[in-house]
């Protein structure tokens, strides 16, 4: 039992510490350039905000910020349903003999969180994928929708008229007068 734990206690620490963002919302975002078109592909928790810094004993307390409100859960450093799962004191509002595990899957390029929902028999209900984002950055679905919407190339002339490019996801706060950006769809120049 204590080599088990400890060698979740390694994993899960250096795996799943960080800002992590609801995939599938992403890629449908990406798919159609529009936060609205895209709503319905919303899970319940769209971020995962997760310190290993705070482990107290044997559980570690998880952020979890759906798209109106905030709120948190526990997972404790024992074995899941699965090796790489560790369990959650998550309910489901509707059938309480349901349960929920937090597990990852490492590849080559990256690593995904997921949320496993299980039945009373432990047969998959759903799942929901999260992918991590820089470290220091703000909230994990709000920098991974910016970087997506408002990725390109980008001019940005500050109010003496000198330009300068700024690649990648605009910056959220810069002085400037006028920016224009190309992305792969458009470019639009904006003055104020």
């Amino acid at each position: 039992m204590i080599t088990s734990l400890l060698i979740a206690y390694g994993a899960f620490s250096s795996i799943m510490h960080g800002s992590w963002y609801e995939r599938e919302y992403i890629d449908d975002v990406r798919r159609t350039h529009s936060l609205y078109a895209s709503r319905h592909s919303l899970a319940g928790i769209v971020e995962l905000d997760i310190d290993t810094a705070n482990i107290v004993g044997d559980s570690l307390e998880v952020g979890a910020p759906g798209i109106h409100e905030g709120f948190s859960f526990m997972i404790t450093f024992k074995r899941g349903h699965t090796t790489n799962a560790v369990p959650t004191n998550l309910g489901d509002l509707y059938q309480d003999d349901h349960h929920y595990e937090l597990g990852y899957v490492l590849s080559k390029h990256d690593t995904t969180l997921i949320l496993y929902h299980y039945d009373e028999r432990y047969v998959l209900v759903q799942e929901t994928k999260y992918k991590r984002v820089p470290s220091g950055t703000m909230s994990a679905l709000q920098f991974t929708v910016n970087k997506t919407l408002f990725s390109g190339r980008y001019n940005v002339v500050d109010s003496s008229g000198k330009q300068r490019p700024i690649n990648g996801a605009m910056p959220l706060r810069f002085e400037a007068t006028r920016f224009a950006c190309t992305t792969p769809r458009r470019t639009t120049t904006v003055s104020w």
